[in-house]
């Protein structure tokens, strides 16, 4: 449908197949910008009024598709703009594209760095800072139990594969987005070391580098960067996945969603949370301490352990993404996820929003599933 209106606005001049699509692409960008709200509007103070904004300025006054003199005034809401830049040829569907020209506005990613909030992914981000940034915010912020010198050779490293695996993808797909790295990428980094575990090491570089550069731990004089919201991308469920899954009922994907999700915790968590292993009292002191929404001070404190040790042992990245990577298995054999399934960027999307499921709440308010399934299991007898 997005491309007979697209071809009825350019080639015949429709105005009324324009204006579906202008109105068309409103509705992805509010979702997006209602999931960055929700996500960082207490940590940042963000005001839902203002983000709008900038993009969704569309009056509907009747506008050509082509830059025209005729324009009133010159003014060419973003929601134009965004159909007059969309290529189909570029394998993404309007509302994905409709998004990604949101995140990369430049005046919106101006506002939210003086909210402290910066919207880069982390693989980029990482691959704009310095040594001496890394080194700086290692020292500063840094979580894990790498000393500055081995996060500053691990980022030595990551950059030049970073840089060829970007290049890579921009000969292979034709386009600078949707490139995210696997673990092979991982073990080239640091063959000396599981993957995961690298991947976690550049993940906490990365949201140290986010700190230091937009001073967000200035925002309260009670700092503890241990309780800080992680500065994740505000992909969630609700807008991005949703809508590009599939035309069908919402209701049903969710519960779909959270049936898979349900059977990939149920076979994956009971063995994590009670380990055979020396560390078996530490950890059910951990799991339990999070279930209960401990963050990571209060969890060292209440089981006698380092902060450190609270993130080495949990793992939480690396066990969402596990459940996630199988939940997604079962999801894509469904016909209703079988356009993001249907490429490595989608499944790679897949994951990420299942991921971030798991572990950040959709709505303020919510218990994250992750959570909730450990507080519901551990209360059993």
């Amino acid at each position: 449908m997005d491309r007979q209106l697209l071809q009825s606005s350019t080639q015949a001049a429709d105005q009324g197949s324009l204006l579906c699509l202008r109105c068309r692409v409103s509705h992805p960008m509010e979702a997006k910008l209602r999931a960055l709200h929700r996500q960082f509007a207490a940590a940042y103070g963000l005001d839902l009024i203002s983000l709008a904004s900038y993009v969704l300025d569309d009056d509907g006054r009747p506008l050509p598709y082509a830059d025209s003199a005729e324009s009133p005034g010159g003014f060419v809401p973003f929601g134009l703009e965004v159909v007059r830049t969309y290529d189909t040829a570029k394998g993404c569907g309007l509302p994905h594209w409709a998004r990604q020209k949101l995140q990369a506005h430049n005046g919106l990613k101006a506002h939210l760095r003086e909210q402290g909030l910066l919207l880069i992914g982390d693989w980029a981000l990482l691959a704009d800072a310095s040594p001496t940034r890394i080194r700086q915010a290692w020292e500063a912020f840094g979580r894990g139990e790498l000393m500055a010198d081995q996060a500053v050779a691990l980022h030595r490293s990551y950059l030049p594969l970073y840089r060829q695996a970007k290049e890579d993808h921009r000969s292979r797909k034709g386009r600078q987005g949707g490139w995210l790295p696997d673990g092979a990428f991982f073990q080239q980094v640091d063959p000396s070391r599981p993957a995961a575990d690298t991947y976690a090491a550049l993940k906490a570089m990365a949201d140290a580098v986010r700190l230091l550069k937009t001073d967000a731990w200035q925002r309260s004089v009670s700092f503890d960067q241990d309780d800080t919201p992680e500065p994740s991308d505000p992909r969630s469920l609700e807008g991005d996945l949703e809508e590009e899954a599939s035309d069908g009922d919402p209701v049903e994907l969710r519960t779909s969603i959270a049936a898979a999700l349900q059977r990939a915790m149920d076979k994956l968590l009971p063995q994590l949370v009670s380990p055979q292993s020396k560390d078996s009292e530490l950890l059910r002191c951990l799991w339990a301490g999070y279930a209960g929404g401990l963050g990571q001070r209060p969890l060292a404190e209440r089981c006698g352990c380092s902060q450190g040790q609270v993130s080495k042992k949990l793992k939480l990245q690396q066990h969402a993404t596990t459940i996630a990577t199988a939940a997604a298995l079962e999801l894509q054999r469904q016909p209703a996820f079988s356009a993001v399934a249907g490429s490595v960027e989608g499944a790679e999307r897949l994951v990420d929003a299942l991921r971030n499921h798991l572990l950040e709440p959709e709505r303020e308010g919510d218990v994250p599933p992750l959570r909730r399934w450990l507080s519901s299991h551990l209360r059993q007898p």
